[in-house]
This record gives C-alpha cells, structure tokens and sequence, in this order.
C-alpha cells in the first residue's frame, strides 16, 4: 500500500465530492457545523452543512476525508478520529486556499453539488 500524500488525499477528497456526493444547506444541533451519511460505504455521501456555522469547502473536505480514509480512520475512537480528520482538513484546505486553480475547481464543485430547496 501506498502512502497517503496530501496530493493523494485530495484527488481521493475531489473524486468522492465530485462523483458520489449531494450537500444540502440546513440547520444543525448545537456543536455541529456539519454531518453526513454513507461515508465509508462507497456509495452516496449526503451531506448537510450549516451556512452558519463553516466554510462550504471545508465542510466538504473535512466529509470527504472521513469517507476517503475511513478504512484507516476505524483503529481509532470517535474523538481521535475527529481530530485526525480536523488536522488532515486544515492542511488539506490551506492547500486549497493558496492555489487559484484548486480554489475555483472546489468552488466550481461544491456549487454543483448543492440540492436545491423545493419551494412549497
């Protein structure tokens, strides 16, 4: 196996964002920014995302690589593996923030993914 590399993790984030993902705006708990479902599955990860509470991109890559790495991340308890993925986002998104190419692609992106809300 391979080891993971920054570059490496963000093509696993981009192609998981990209091809298998929906990001839905909407109010959360208290202490959450952000959640999602079927991470680790290999199949679709929903996300929901708190506009009030965090970046749009960093919610995505902080999801993204929870899904991407899931098989490493099961060794550990759910408190250490959050602040695994909390340590890897911040390095992943400052990547992505100093980069205009990997900035407009992720905007580009998540923009995409968006569901929009059906009006009643």
């Amino acid at each position: 196996m391979r080891p993971w590399t920054l570059d490496s993790l963000e093509r696993g984030c981009r192609k998981a964002v990209a091809q298998r993902s929906s990001i839905k705006i909407a109010a959360l708990p208290v202490g959450y920014d952000a959640d999602v479902e079927g991470a680790g599955s290999g199949g679709r990860l929903r996300m929901r995302h708190d506009l009030h509470k965090g970046g749009l991109i960093e919610t995505a890559v902080h999801e993204a690589v929870h899904d991407v790495l899931s098989d490493v991340l099961t060794c550990f308890d759910e408190a250490l593996e959050e602040a695994v993925v909390t340590a890897l986002e911040a390095d992943l998104v400052r990547r992505i923030m100093n980069s205009k190419r990997r900035l407009a692609w992720w905007r580009k992106a998540t923009s995409r993914r968006l569901k929009k809300r059906s009006r009643r």
